[in-house]
């Protein structure tokens, strides 16, 4: 598969590198100019994405069962777990005024955490031996259970935060400031959905616009840092 390769190596190696320093970067940076709740939730979007792209660079040379296997669930399972923080930071920012019950928001992390690790028990549902050129190559029963916990707990939940904090801001400035979180976070829930349809789908001209696309990553993780991380 040496269309394949390239483009995942030139994803992981280079775009998924300068992620890692960017992460860290925004990360140091929001936790040096304050320490609240609102700082550690959304620092740890970053830090759980840092850890999960990490894990994706030093699992590539590792080419045994089942060390990689296991591996790579760790991988996939940081970087999709950090996703709902998101919406906690979210749901946390519209309650800023109200005394929440942080119970509540343990259990949301739970059932995601729980949800997402499901697909990896679909019968032949994940491949990723030495039969795939150790190439994760997903089922698209395992894309159709991973989209549907995806929109159903992330993009639906972020969809409605954002309208109730928009109509909750009052200053234009804070409105224009969200309109960029939120592009960002939409932006990502991009990326993490062309990521899985790049598991998927084996074809050699997708994986090549995708592997463009995915520069995207940097600009998405920017523009939730400018748009309100910057002054938390």
């Amino acid at each position: 598969m040496p269309d394949v390769e390239w483009t995942r190596y030139f994803v992981v190696y280079v775009i998924q590198s300068f992620a890692i320093i960017l992460y860290v970067a925004i990360t140091f940076k929001i936790l040096k100019r304050n320490r609240n709740r609102l700082t550690s939730i959304l620092s740890t979007f970053y830090l759980l994405g840092t850890s999960g792209l990490f894990f994706n660079l030093i699992l590539i040379p590792i080419k045994n069962n089942p060390t990689s296997t296991i591996l790579y669930f760790i991988t996939f399972f940081l970087i999709s777990f950090g996703q709902i923080f998101l919406i906690i930071f979210l749901r946390t920012l519209l309650n800023l005024d109200i005394d929440t019950n942080s119970k509540v928001d343990f259990f949301i992390i739970f059932v995601y955490g729980l949800l997402i690790s499901i697909p990896f028990f679909i019968p032949e549902g994940f491949s990723f031996n030495e039969s795939t050129n150790w190439i994760p190559i997903y089922s698209w029963n395992f894309l159709l259970v991973i989209y549907t916990i995806f929109t159903v707990m992330i993009i639906i939940p972020s969809t409605i935060y954002f309208k109730k904090l928009y109509n909750k801001f009052e200053k234009i400035e804070l409105k224009k400031k969200l309109r960029y979180f939120r592009a960002g976070s939409y932006g990502m829930f991009f990326i993490s959905y062309g990521a899985i349809l790049y598991n998927t789908w084996q074809n050699p001209i997708f994986k090549l616009i995708w592997t463009f696309l995915s520069l995207a990553v940097i600009p998405f993780a920017l523009l939730i840092y400018y748009g309100i991380a910057q002054n938390l």
